[in-house]
């Protein structure tokens, strides 16, 4: 064998061979005491990335779960508003039909008004107090988003069907757009752009145009085509904008011209039995320089006491009669003399006031006295006309045409963030909720939007049901589709627990330790330490063995 002093190559081989085993070693150690197959990037570089990348995604879909259930928790707070609702407009569908009852006395029907209005304001607070984590839900603030190119024509609401993007369509010149108010206040659309089909072309964000059939009244008008399309528009001021100012700016005007008494009245006694009279005084105010005169005739029914000599009250009558001309040029109403009445009804019983009701007025011409009236505000071309058989008929004329956009944005709704990656959600969107959403707002004969949920009158309390029942219906509708979401956000939560436990499965292969396997291989690398010291230890006795030769 060769013999050599400067280079032990042998204790080199096996010195190289030990500190490669104790790398492995100390690798395999690693492994074990911290249960992860790779615990630096040398371990394994490519599989490092994917591991974070999927922990990563492990993450997200654990965060997405906890929205998921965050979602559920909005839908429930939600449906249990609106089941407090339902179970107003059934208590207030329960009143309207006693009220009714032909077996019930106006003192019956008051007290059920009153609580009809209570129940009425309280649908009213819980839309506007309705909340989540300081969200309010049914404000009409997470409905969704429409826009159009006229400041005097909102989007009201659309369907979820709509598809999103630009619609068109033309409001024509001189073509009327009529509305019919019958005697019972119900007000509804007879013709648009002077057809009595009640619909228009629209043209679609496609390209497409569709025929939508249009419903609606003087605030509201909703256009309804194939396929669950529909949408609302609030036409209120573009509408009514002309009537009402022209009525307010008319009332504005007397109230602060208030006229002088002029002619007061005398009482004229009428007797009607031995024990019942009736006395009438006409008082008359005028003022000929401001245009204004006020008519005020008082009738009162009494009958004797019990003693015989003393008269009491039984009802009183009071009609206030306005009229109002204005020759000077000026507004308002100039040209045309109007006239507008309103009656008031006092009820005594055991000498207190049992009850006092003031009829509705509105201002009309003086042909209202042969049973037909009419006025028109010149500004706005809008004219009401009230036939002899109580129908009031409303007419719009357009001088030019409306080329009319509407934007539904699609955007608006809650969102609710349910996947690990960008664009994985979904929107849930809550109407607004108030007792004018439900229905119960429309335009009476004072040009004002009051509250038409009236059974303080038998026909009142037959109108009341059918409104009540479709209230009913629009709150079914909203916690349909609030139910309906509310169960896939549960199916979205389960699908995500699934990819979860999958997804974790997946990283587990890739990261962690396979204990029994690792430990073969410490055992392993053990004995090759143990070996690989002793033939060090052998090698480096080589040398020394020179030393022989030298004696």
């Amino acid at each position: 064998m060769s013999l050599k002093i400067n280079y032990n190559v042998s204790a080199m081989i096996a010195n190289n061979s030990l500190k490669l085993n104790d790398n492995k070693l100390t690798t395999s150690l690693g492994r074990l005491s911290s249960g992860y197959k790779i615990n630096s990037a040398k371990d394994d570089a490519a599989g490092l990335a994917i591991s974070r990348r999927m922990n990563a995604q492990l993450k997200g879909l654990r965060a997405a779960s906890q929205d998921a259930k965050d979602g559920v928790s909005v839908v429930e707070i939600a449906d249990g508003a609106l089941s407090e609702v339902h179970d107003i407009l059934q208590r207030m569908n329960e009143l309207s039909i006693k009220s009714a009852n032909g077996t019930l006395s106006d003192d019956d029907r008051t007290a059920i008004q009153q609580e009809i209005s209570q129940l009425g304001e309280e649908i009213d607070r819980i839309g506007q107090t309705t909340e989540y984590n300081s969200q309010k839900l049914f404000t009409g603030e997470f409905d969704l988003k429409g826009y159009t190119n006229q400041l005097d024509i909102k989007v009201d609401k659309y369907s979820d069907a709509m598809m999103y993007g630009e619609y068109s369509f033309a409001i024509e010149a001189a073509k009327d757009i009529v509305f019919e108010e019958d005697e019972d206040g119900n007000v509804g659309i007879k013709k648009f752009n002077g057809q009595e089909e009640n619909s228009v072309t629209v043209k679609r964000p496609d390209g497409k145009d569709e025929i939508y059939k249009i419903s609606g009244d003087m605030y509201h008008l909703t256009f309804k085509g194939d396929n669950g399309d529909e949408f609302m528009l609030d036409v209120s001021s573009y509408l009514n904008k002309g009537l009402g100012t022209f009525a307010d700016d008319l009332d504005r005007y007397v109230e602060t011209h208030e006229p002088p008494l002029t002619t007061p009245g005398t009482a004229t006694e009428t007797i009607i039995d031995s024990d019942h009279r009736e006395l009438e005084t006409i008082d008359v105010y005028e003022d000929t320089a401001t245009g204004v005169k006020k008519t005020v005739t008082t009738t009162e029914k009494q009958e004797l006491d019990e003693d015989g000599t003393t008269w009491k009250s039984v009802t009183r009558s009071i009609t206030t009669k306005y009229e109002y001309e204005n020759t000077d040029n000026t507004d308002p109403a100039f040209g045309t003399k109007m006239e507008k009445t309103i009656k008031e009804d006092q009820v005594w019983v055991e000498e207190r006031e049992k009850a006092y009701l003031i009829s509705k007025a509105y201002w009309k011409t003086e042909s209202n006295k042969i049973d037909s009236a009419e006025y028109e505000d010149p500004n706005n071309h809008l004219k009401k006309e009230i036939n002899s058989d109580g129908i009031s008929t409303y007419t719009y004329t357009p001088d030019a045409q409306m080329d009319l956009e509407i934007d539904l944005t699609g955007y608006g709704a809650m969102t609710f963030q349910v996947g690990a990656n960008e664009s994985q959600t979904l929107d849930i969107r809550f109407e607004k909720l108030s007792m004018e959403s439900l229905g119960f707002k429309y335009q009476d004969s004072d040009q004002t939007k009051d509250m038409c949920l009236n059974v303080g009158t038998a026909n009142g309390a037959l109108k009341a049901i059918d409104q009540i029942t479709a209230a009913i219906g629009q709150v079914s509708a909203m916690r349909s589709r609030l139910g309906a979401m509310q169960n896939r956000l549960e199916h979205t939560d389960a699908n995500l627990a699934t990819s979860d436990e999958n997804m974790t499965a997946a990283y587990s292969r890739i990261m962690d330790t396979d204990m029994a396997e690792e430990m073969s291989n410490y055992s392993n690398l053990q004995i090759v330490s143990q070996a690989a010291t002793a033939i060090l230890a052998q090698a480096n006795e080589r040398p020394s063995q020179m030393l022989q030769l030298l004696q």
